[in-house]
Formats: C-alpha cells, sequence, structure tokens
C-alpha cells in the first residue's frame, strides 16, 4: 500500500485526487488549513464530496510553515506527494501581491526540502499553472513558450517551478503539472463559471432572475 500526502486536500483538485486514491487503496494522508472533521465538512464543502473521506488522514498545517510540514512528511514518510495547497485566486492576488508570491514560493520551498530530508524516494507532483507564461505566447503553450508572468500569482508559480528545476539537478524525482483553467462542480463559487452555473439553476427554480458580472 502506498501513502500518498496531498497539500491542498480541500480543494477542487485535491478532493477528487484523495478520492481517486483512497479507492486505488492507498493511505491517503491530506493537508489543510481547517484539520478538524466536523469544521473541514462545513467550511470546505468540496471535501464533503469524498467518497470513503473518513478513510482520509488529516492533518492540520500551514504548508509555508517549514518546521511543522516537515514533521508531517517525517511521521508519514510518503511515497508520493502532491502538493496543490496555494493561493487560488488571479485577480485576487493583486490585492496581496507580495504576499501571494511569497505565499506560493514558501510553500514550494517548504514541500521539497521536507521530502528531500525525510522522504528522499518520494515522487513528487507540483501543482504549477498558465499564468507563468507571457501573454502573446503562441497557443497552445507548451515547455518551451515563452515565460513572462503577469501577475503576483503567475510570479509566484514561476518561483515555484524553478525551486522543482533546482531540486530535480538535485536528484528528486519532481514534476511540475502546469495547468490551464479547469472546471467542476467542486469548484468554489467566487469564480465566474460557478457563478454562471448556479445562477443558472436558481433562475430555472425561480429563486433569482438575473445575473450581473
Amino acid at each position: 500500500m502506498k501513502c500518498v500526502l496531498i497539500t491542498g486536500v480541500a480543494g477542487q483538485d485535491g478532493s477528487f485526487l484523495a478520492e481517486q486514491l483512497l479507492a486505488r487503496g492507498d493511505r491517503v494522508v491530506g493537508v489543510t488549513l481547517i484539520a478538524s472533521p466536523d469544521d473541514w465538512w462545513q467550511h470546505a464543502p468540496r471535501a464533503h464530496d469524498i467518497a470513503n473521506r473518513h478513510a482520509l488522514i488529516v492533518h492540520e498545517a500551514d504548508v509555508t510553515d517549514a518546521a511543522q510540514f516537515s514533521r508531517i512528511v517525517s511521521q508519514e514518510r510518503p511515497d508520493e506527494v502532491y502538493h496543490l495547497a496555494a493561493p487560488t485566486a488571479v485577480d485576487a492576488s493583486w490585492s496581496a501581491a507580495a504576499n501571494t508570491e511569497a505565499a506560493i514560493a514558501r510553500g514550494a520551498d517548504a514541500v521539497l526540502n521536507a521530502c528531500a530530508q525525510h522522504a528522499p524516494a518520494a515522487h513528487v507532483v507540483m501543482a504549477s499553472s498558465s499564468e507563468i507564461f507571457a501573454a502573446d505566447a503562441p497557443a497552445p503553450q507548451n515547455e518551451q513558450s515563452p515565460i513572462g508572468p503577469a501577475s503576483p500569482y503567475g510570479k509566484g508559480k514561476l518561483i515555484a517551478l524553478q525551486c522543482a528545476r533546482e531540486a530535480r539537478s538535485r536528484g528528486q524525482h519532481v514534476s511540475s503539472a502546469i495547468l490551464f483553467n479547469h472546471e467542476s462542480e467542486r469548484r468554489p463559487p467566487r469564480f465566474v463559471t460557478r457563478k454562471v452555473t448556479m445562477a443558472a439553476a436558481r433562475i430555472a427554480a425561480g429563486m433569482q432572475h438575473s445575473l450581473s458580472l
């Protein structure tokens, strides 16, 4: 049985991944800012959708706290690590530019260093973003496309990508998944697609009459 650690397990991607790995029979360890199951299901409704969710082992931690995260990795010794935890709203990153960039970068650094020290054989996947690419990069983008982030969020993700490359050069097994927009019923309602779909359902049910964006 593999031990798999997922940061950001209560989010859209983390909840789907946890569900899939639990079904596969893995020992799944989730890291979230809210560890109490009662609080977790209340404040992270996407986590409530995870099939067999009570089989999850949950740690409450901020991945930007290197010492705290290192203790978790030392305790669990994962075979695989999926680092998904980070600020997610590109537009909101402008209101706290320095904090957003630093949080993404510190989280990536903490995850990689903890794994290097306590789980050196672990396969690590870092969630990157299409926000690292230049606005005029030809579509579709790939690993050779011009880099030029235009937001604090994108800058943080670029630093995280560079951290992953440095870790690979030191012999760690690290992959970066460059993610573009992806949707599901578990995406938070602050994103425009969920605003539209939720409003459409409410309009159809007679609960509201219009949607302004």
